[in-house]
């Protein structure tokens, strides 16, 4: 299966209590942008230009993760 490309919602199960770390890569010449969604809060997880590879934690309460990208991307962790 390629991995995915483009714009993406992804819904997440119900939060634990144990912090996650996601990795998020992307092989795009172009803007990636990684948002999450709690009940009360927005957090940006990457706006990067171009190829990126990286680790960031991801909230506690995160329960939509937005993906605004021009190229292939993966998040993994979640």
């Amino acid at each position: 299966m390629p991995p995915p490309e483009g714009d993406e919602v992804l819904t997440l199960p119900p939060a634990s209590s144990a912090p996650a770390t996601v990795r998020i890569e992307h092989a795009g010449s172009g803007t990636i942008i990684v948002h999450a969604y709690g009940d009360d809060s927005r957090d940006i997880l990457a706006s990067e230009i171009g190829a990126y590879r990286g680790e960031v934690p991801l909230p506690a309460g995160t329960s939509l993760v937005t993906i605004t990208a021009d190229g292939t991307w993966s998040l993994t962790g979640m």
